[in-house]
């Protein structure tokens, strides 16, 4: 008698399992969405998988910043991009004279326009003026 009433147990944890496990927090469903509204990494393509036609690599997605801002902002300098996993940092220099408050403006300028440019990276951007 005992050894069946164990099996019976052990066969109701074991289907129980699965639907304890399933349950999760309503948080973790939402899906971060990128500046247009769209869904971030939900597309027909994956630019990670080296076999696809669309992957890009971090100096082709650098490339790619490059020549986005020297087309939207061609009287900055970039001094620097540094790519970290799915973080961007991007320093740029501005024309001398340009006052604090036309640098913080510039700053949110360009993080939105890398938004639409590389959308798949974080932007922090740091613009300086002599």
């Amino acid at each position: 008698m005992l050894p069946r009433l164990l099996v019976g147990w052990l066969g109701l944890l074991l289907i129980m399992l699965p639907v304890l496990t399933a349950c999760q927090s309503a948080r973790q469903g939402q899906t971060k969405l990128n500046s247009t509204g769209s869904p971030l990494g939900i597309s027909d393509t994956n630019p990670n998988n080296p076999l696809g036609s669309s992957y890009r690599t971090y100096e082709a997605d650098v490339d790619v910043m490059r020549t986005a801002l020297s087309r939207h902002y061609p009287n900055m300098t970039v001094n620097a991009i540094r790519v970290n996993g799915t973080k961007v940092h991007i320093q740029l220099q501005a024309l001398a004279g340009t006052s604090e408050r036309e640098l913080r403006s510039l700053e949110e300028e360009v993080v939105r326009m890398m938004a639409t440019e590389s959308p798949r990276y974080e932007t922090r951007v740091t613009i300086t003026a002599p």
